[in-house]
């Protein structure tokens, strides 16, 4: 087998279209986040990524964290790199290759971070993280076994001192307010001020994501590498902006990545809608002309009462059965946009707070849920799956949504029903 490239509308492996297909992986009953490197054994991992073979996987998403891979003086931690290694090698035995996301907190922070952990301002993380990838960049050069490199989960730029400082000459220019305690500030009524901070977030951001790519390539190596978005890169979410915008780091990424997950699809008209909503942002994540990989989705599936994550979302009981059929109609609706899809994840983590819980290709016991069983039989069908690039293209006013000026509601609900009655499109930004 050879190095992945990354084409205009998909993967390549030795010039053969490469589809990937493939599961988060980490265990349960190890805490919530899961703790993947602190309970790392061979055995374990090699039983797994076996059973992630025979059902038809070709790439797996591993999380490096802060207290296994991170070390003083701007060095990675051997021991961390040791089980990472023995991971490749697992994994490629098995015909798997690895997603590796670079590093977060799911096992802690390391003392010698104390609290300087925000990757967008904290200088001791920044050179801890730009001295990881470097090393991994050096260590793993052009390495075959590794699909990818994602520089990180789901970013989110929030309040901080530095943020502050630099919104000040604006602000106090203005007479806007000096800081929020949320972003984006909610009952701002000020588009010009809302608009402003939200650019000053995305460039945060984007000043962020040049200093990873750069720490990777300097080592020569052509490894693809992404990030895995949140769905508020989206426009239409304006009113709950990550504070990252997809048409700068589609000029530094191989492909772009976004995680997608429906809102409570119990009902025929709620699961057809959710279908279409995710389709809907992945329409517009294809817009940038890079690949698009699918780099979270699922759906709960097997829980017979409801349950909350922390922050308000609900989970209502959903059948293994309703699971499987999510997943599968998903993939197939956003394939006229994507590439490759890596569901979340191979287990139901039980100690999990949200959809986690209950996501799993496999219950925490090990036994193959409905989804399993679709995930499996999908596997030969995804390989003859290709986006297209003659979809109508539909542009809309992303100014007019991060100032406040449009409706998002409303604006979302007008696409919605528009892709339910014409079809596939894709939808652009117009600035």
């Amino acid at each position: 087998m050879g190095r992945i490239k990354a084409t205009k509308l998909g993967f390549q492996l030795d010039g053969k279209p490469f589809v990937p297909w493939g599961s988060a992986y980490f265990i349960p009953y190890t805490g919530w986040a899961p703790q993947l490197w602190s309970t790392f054994t061979p055995q374990r991992v090699e039983s797994d990524m076996a059973c992630l073979s025979e059902l038809g996987a070709n790439v797996v998403r591993v999380f490096t964290t802060w207290k296994w891979f991170l070390a003083p003086k701007n060095a990675v931690n051997e021991e961390g790199m040791r089980r990472l290694d023995q991971m490749l090698a697992i994994a490629w035995r098995h015909g798997l290759r690895l997603l590796i996301t670079g590093p977060d907190h799911w096992e802690g922070a390391p003392t010698f971070l104390e609290d300087h952990t925000n990757i967008f301002y904290d200088d001791p993380m920044r050179r801890a993280r730009t001295a990881f990838w470097r090393e991994l960049g050096r260590r793993y050069k052009d390495d075959e076994r590794i699909f990818a490199y994602y520089v990180a989960n789901e970013p989110w730029v929030g309040p901080h001192a530095s943020l502050w400082a630099e919104w000040q000459p604006a602000a106090q220019a203005h007479g806007w307010p000096e800081s929020f305690d949320e972003l984006p500030p909610a009952n701002w009524d000020n588009p010009e001020g809302r608009l402003a901070l939200e650019l000053l977030r995305q460039q945060t951001a984007n000043r962020w994501l040049s200093t990873e790519v750069d720490a990777i390539r300097s080592s020569g190596t052509h490894t693809l590498i992404s990030c895995g978005f949140f769905p508020m890169v989206f426009p239409y979410y304006a009113f709950m902006s990550c504070g990252l915008h997809l048409q700068e780091p589609s000029e530094m990424l191989d492909f772009l990545s976004v995680h997608l997950y429906p809102h409570k699809p119990n009902t025929p008209e709620a699961f057809r809608k959710e279908i279409d909503r995710m389709a809907l942002i992945a329409g517009y994540a294809a817009s940038f002309g890079k690949p698009l990989l699918i780099g979270e989705y699922g759906c709960v599936g097997g829980n017979t009462e409801s349950y909350s994550a922390p922050w308000g979302s609900e989970y209502p009981p959903t059948s293994e059965e309703l699971q499987a059929l999510w997943c599968h109609d998903f993939a197939l609706s956003s394939s006229v946009y994507a590439s490759g899809w890596l569901c979340w994840g191979m287990y139901d983590i039980p100690e999990a707070t949200d959809s986690t819980r209950y996501s799993g290709l496999f219950t925490a016991d090990g036994r193959a849920k409905a989804w399993a069983e679709q995930f499996k039989g999908m596997a030969s069908q995804v390989t003859h799956l290709r986006a297209r690039d003659d979809l109508p293209r539909y542009k809309f006013d992303r100014f007019g949504l991060y100032s406040g000026i449009v409706d998002p509601f409303s604006g979302l609900e007008s696409w919605l029903k528009r892709r339910r009655f014409e079809g596939d499109f894709i939808l652009e930004d117009g600035a």
